[in-house]
């Protein structure tokens, strides 16, 4: 997938979950549901694995049997993963990791129009 490509997904997953699920914004709710809402609608957008796609999930802390890390950072859970679950990338090739996306929420100094899809 193009990167541009996911960028619109993206976008547009986004702009879903701010439309069908206001009230998780509006009644402070767990950044966690606010997550899985939103890989809920990049699920039904990406290609399914068994189609040679992508997995979706959330809070995915494992890479094969052994705990996810990042470079130097051991034990990364990230909030959204957007990858090829079981299949371990070597030195060169990132391939079968697609996106990671990392949610961070703060209702006090937020202002978001409900009513208004984020532009491309």
């Amino acid at each position: 997938m193009e990167k541009q490509q996911l960028e619109i997904l993206i976008r547009n997953c986004i702009n879903e979950l701010i439309v069908n699920d206001k009230y998780l914004f509006q009644n402070d709710v767990h950044e966690q549901a606010i997550t899985s809402r939103l890989a809920c609608y990049i699920l039904q957008k990406m290609l399914p694995r068994s189609s040679g796609g992508w997995d979706v999930d959330v809070e995915y802390n494992r890479n094969c049997h052994l705990p996810k890390k990042l470079h130097t950072v051991n034990n990364i859970k990230p909030d959204i993963i957007i990858h090829r679950r079981g299949l371990n990338n070597n030195q060169e090739m990132e391939s079968n990791n697609l996106l990671i996306i990392e949610v961070k929420k703060n209702p006090k100094s937020i202002d978001i129009d409900l009513d208004r899809p984020i532009q491309v």
